[in-house]
């Protein structure tokens, strides 16, 4: 559904549930020489115990991160990747439920 929002296609994407704690809630992995989105992983540790309304808006959270590199590139990146072209991204995911 998302990627039919944005216009998108990140289904070469995997996603890589693991458990660890301590890390991150969740993140979506970058090549190392570009903004080019490689998987999305995501920290049951923590996502098991969230509600389910929070754990929608983890994934939105880390979608709109790749959504943003493909659609605006490596700019999207400056800030930690929460700069205005992340939340341009992210506002296209708002209606989602």
């Amino acid at each position: 559904r998302l990627d039919g929002i944005c216009g998108l296609d990140t289904t070469y994407m995997p996603i890589k549930r693991y458990r660890q704690k301590g890390k991150t809630v969740a993140m979506c992995e970058f090549t190392s020489h570009s903004a080019i989105p490689v998987q999305f992983m995501f920290n049951l540790y923590y996502l098991d115990w969230l509600p389910e309304t929070d754990c929608i808006d983890v994934i939105r959270h880390e979608y709109a991160h790749a959504a943003a590199a493909l659609l605006f590139g490596p700019a999207s990146l400056r800030g930690s990747g929460h700069g205005p072209l992340w939340s341009t991204a992210g506002r296209l995911l708002i209606p989602i439920t």
